[in-house]
């Protein structure tokens, strides 16, 4: 069953549903749909709903919340399984490709204050960040059921993106007003962009 997204919030807000929706968390593990085909499953069964899977109509607002940093992630070097690159901000990472999808960063941009001070400008609200053109449709979107989706800094992986887990964990308690300043230039922008797509989705 497709529910539409006055359905989806009411029941994702308790507000009452006739039941409980039925889904798969994460989907498929790898490989399992290529598996399940060479065993002659059906191309609803691949997709899940002969098992009358739940689902909702979705559309991501085009919002980049994405660091403005104009680094061009590139690789380093290739060394036997180990992927050395730069990422979009500007940190050494290391990919193992035998075991994994994510690389590891190794170093991270911000140390001290003064080096966030210098890049705080990379998370500020700028009028581009917003494809206004994709956003055009949204509103059509909406009115059809669609539930709309927005991406947003999170409140502990986007200092940990700049300072590394161990580094954040300190800076909470040596560096407060660091912390405070780098999640009120995320909200700013959050606020702002958001703001503008309501004008347009309503």
């Amino acid at each position: 069953m497709i529910w539409r997204r006055e359905e989806y919030l009411s029941h994702m807000t308790f507000q009452g549903s006739e039941r409980e929706m039925f889904t798969e968390l994460f989907g498929p593990l790898i490989g399992l749909e290529e598996e399940w085909r060479a065993q002659g499953a059906t191309q609803d069964e691949l997709s899940l709903k002969a098992f009358g899977w739940d689902s909702v109509k979705y559309a991501w607002l085009p919002l980049d919340i994405g660091a403005r940093s104009g680094i061009t992630p590139r690789v380093l070097e290739v060394r036997g399984d180990l992927t050395i690159a730069i990422d979009e901000l500007g940190r050494t990472t290391h990919l193992s490709n035998k075991c994994a999808t994510l690389p590891l960063p190794v170093t991270y941009p911000v140390e001290t204050p003064e080096d966030w001070y210098r890049i705080r400008d990379w998370f500020t609200f700028d009028e581009d960040r917003i494809d206004y053109e994709k956003l055009k449709g949204m509103k059509k979107l909406k009115d059809e059921g669609h539930l709309m989706l927005i991406h947003m800094p999170g409140g502990f992986d986007m200092p940990r993106s700049l300072l590394g887990e161990e580094n954040l964990c300190y800076a909470y308690y040596d560096e407060p007003e660091m912390i405070h300043d780098m999640m009120a230039v995320c909200t700013d922008m959050m606020k702002k962009g958001l703001e503008r797509i309501m004008d347009y989705v309503g």
